[in-house]
């Protein structure tokens, strides 16, 4: 069993942005480090903890022949 924890920050906004929001994601990057901090409207958290980026789901795109 490893000992080795990676510290991460997830925070669950359904509100509007505020103002000082890149001043926010700039202290979470500092404290957390690239990659293991989000802000998002999503409450399932799994993906961010698996480390899987999310995809916005669109429109398949058909094959023109």
């Amino acid at each position: 069993m490893s000992k080795e924890f990676t510290p991460k920050c997830y925070i669950v906004s359904d509100g509007s942005v505020p103002k000082e929001f890149d001043q926010y994601k700039e202290e979470l990057k500092r404290n957390f480090g690239e990659g293991n901090y989000d802000i998002s409207r999503n409450s399932d958290l799994g993906n961010f903890l698996r480390g899987v980026n999310f995809q916005i789901k669109g429109k398949k795109k058909k094959n023109k022949r």
